[in-house]
């Protein structure tokens, strides 16, 4: 998602309806296997849907998994924790030694 041609192909598809792989490439100075490979991405994420039609791929947004994310990263800016996760304690440490556990035999910590 982080990616900017990413985004922008969200963009472009946002107004609704289908829009030919083919329309979308035009927008942008890449070839065809890179388009490929953004849309396998938003595809593999759920972001995005696509149909064959003919040599053509049409695209359109997952809507519904587009308003979750909205909704989940709204959360997650908010500082908010889902409520399978337990809370952060700021004290807790982690790794070797850490709250009397101690490593494999034979490590010696160097």
């Amino acid at each position: 998602m982080a990616d900017e041609t990413r985004m922008q192909i969200l963009r472009m598809l946002s107004p609704g309806g289908e829009l030919c792989a083919c329309k979308i490439l035009e927008a942008f100075d890449i070839t065809q296997p890179t388009l490929s490979y953004h849309m396998h991405l938003l595809t593999e994420a759920g972001l995005v849907s696509g149909r064959r039609d003919g040599a053509w791929m049409r695209y359109t947004l997952n809507r519904e998994n587009i308003l979750s994310l909205q909704s989940f990263l709204g959360e997650l800016a908010k500082g908010r924790n889902s409520p399978a996760e337990p809370e952060q304690d700021p004290d807790h440490q982690c790794g070797p030694g850490a709250a009397g556990e101690t490593g494999e035999a034979g490590e010696t910590g160097a």
